[in-house]
């Protein structure tokens, strides 16, 4: 895995999704799941982290165009306490 620089998060309304953030550098969206997981989708299009901001349900969005299209690695596990 590539050293990669923090990508800050911004909360989103979602049962499965806590936050996402994105760097536009190097065009990597984040997703932090309620299930415990950290992910990092690679070459993904500005609009479409823009569209996971607009719309009202988050994950239906986030399954509709993002899982399953772009390169994905999880970065970590981690529990809520």
């Amino acid at each position: 895995m590539d050293k990669q620089k923090p990508i800050e998060h911004v909360p989103v309304r979602s049962s499965n999704i806590i936050s996402v953030g994105y760097d536009k550098d190097s065009c990597i969206l984040e997703v932090k799941f309620n299930g415990g997981g950290l992910y990092r989708y690679h070459e993904v299009p500005k609009n479409i982290y823009e569209g996971i901001n607009a719309v009202d349900s988050v994950g239906r969005y986030f399954f509709q165009n993002v899982r399953d299209k772009f390169r994905t690695e999880r970065i970590k596990w981690y529990y809520k306490i």
